[in-house]
């Protein structure tokens, strides 16, 4: 059994059971039964620098490999996205404000 949560904040008890199990990395599968469970809402606004966050892919595709890792990281700085000028020439103070 699992207790996962509701959206509504409740918790939800269901039955699991076991996929597949890696002793040696201390990792388990497990299908649990019922509705798809809810994506998890990412909120940009719950984001803050020194929060330590964790996160799976697969690194590189081809290049690192076809297994997904997962890793440990902090945000270390939170800054607008803005493209590139072209050159230097294009700086001006609004520029170099945003």
């Amino acid at each position: 059994m699992v207790r996962l949560p509701s959206p509504s904040g409740e918790s939800q008890q269901r039955t699991a059971r076991l996929v597949s199990q890696d002793q040696s990395h201390d990792l388990a599968l497990l299908r649990v039964d019922g509705s798809p469970l809810p994506t998890i809402p990412l909120h940009a606004g719950n984001v803050r620098e020194g929060l330590e966050v964790a996160f799976m892919g697969f690194p590189i595709g081809t290049v690192l490999g076809l297994s997904p890792v997962t890793h440990r990281a902090i945000i270390s700085a939170i800054t607008p996205v803005a493209l590139p000028g072209g050159s230097a020439q294009q700086l001006n103070e609004k520029v170099i404000r945003a």
